[in-house]
């Protein structure tokens, strides 16, 4: 999906939605009257769609008056997100744990509460809003074959480790077990083919893909798996203003815990993150390291240092992020440090 940022508009009223997978929970409020507020649990369809904009009409609420606001909660949200589009509605899809450490102690959990409580940020943080928009079918195709991919790799790998292990613990039957799954591993690894050949027919045939895709992996240690995952969550870097706002929303920004004079805690990495982008990019530092002169010297410098593994590994994620936003923004491809010339 396409998330766009706009100049502040004021709405006249917010509604939470809590999204599940059979029905919708809505809180209404009103952006001035307290005391006003309403609450309505419909099917999560399009006849339960038909049902809000009656009970809206009710109330004597204008769907272009309203911010509407929801938790992804991924395919789940299809319907409710196809409906508010189709009617050019102000929609926000907001982070879960956002919305939650925001509405601080809750007691008691319904879905009538929680589309209260969302409701409620909505009206309070409307100022930060990113308005929703649907992506396009390309980088919606995209999205949905790399997550078959990543099931089907999931799937092999359950199948492959009971096996391996026992071969490792010296296990007679473990050959004749693994016959047994030659025919079904052998499907997936057709799958993958498919799938990999339609991924790659997508980039090729589209000229702004295929630019993405050589620009980032022409950073060293940046692969094809997380290019293309680049590509898919940040809308082919649409969403985005800033290498730091793209390096915090893939978990790799520390930021540091203090207060007063007493309080100095730990410089840690946010959990509100895309844990998805944040696992890729850990790799691509791995890789990295290896066979990037300048982030390898890096990394044995701090190293040196006495600095965490772990965190100099996050320092080389940022590294990348910075890195990989340069080229995407510049349309040059990443140009490799000339080491030879070094004196």
């Amino acid at each position: 999906m396409k998330i766009e940022q706009i100049q502040i508009k004021t709405w006249n009223y917010f509604v939470g939605i809590d999204v599940s997978k059979l029905t919708l929970d809505l809180t209404l409020l009103s952006a001035s009257e307290v005391t006003f507020r309403h609450h309505l649990k419909t099917s999560n369809s399009h006849e339960g769609w038909d049902e809000v904009m009656l009970w809206l009409e009710g109330k004597g609420v204008s769907l272009e008056q309203i911010l509407f606001c929801m938790e992804s909660t991924g395919v789940y949200c299809h319907t409710i997100l196809a409906c508010l589009s189709a009617y050019s509605c102000s929609a926000w899809i907001e982070n879960a744990l956002r919305i939650k450490l925001s509405s601080g102690i809750i007691r008691g959990k319904t879905d009538k509460q929680d589309s209260l409580m969302i409701a409620q940020y909505a009206r309070k943080n409307y100022e930060e809003v990113r308005l929703y928009k649907p992506n396009s079918e390309k980088i919606e195709r995209l999205r949905g074959l790399i997550q078959i991919r990543e099931n089907l790799m999931k799937a092999k790998q359950s199948l492959l480790k009971p096996i391996n292990e026992m071969k490792e613990m010296g296990v007679p039957l473990a050959f004749e077990f693994g016959t047994h799954l030659k025919s079904t591993l052998q499907g997936i690894e057709k799958d993958l083919a498919k799938i990999e050949a339609k991924i790659d027919t997508i980039i090729r045939e589209d000229e702004r893909l295929k630019e993405l895709h050589k620009l980032i992996t022409s950073v060293v240690g940046v692969g094809t798996r997380t290019a293309l995952a680049l590509i898919v969550f940040t809308n082919e870097f649409i969403n985005f203003t800033s290498a730091r706002e793209l390096a915090s929303y893939c978990g790799v920004v520390p930021f540091k815990k203090e207060s007063g004079s007493s309080v100095r805690g730990k410089t840690r990495i946010s959990k509100m993150c895309n844990h998805k982008l944040k696992s890729l990019l850990h790799l691509s530092a791995l890789s990295a390291v290896r066979h990037d002169p300048e982030l390898k010297e890096y990394y044995e410098k701090k190293r040196a240092e006495g600095k965490n593994a772990m965190s100099v590994l996050n320092a080389v994620r940022n590294k990348l992020v910075h890195r990989i936003f340069a080229v995407v923004k510049r349309k040059t491809p990443f140009e490799k440090y000339d080491y030879l010339k070094v004196a």
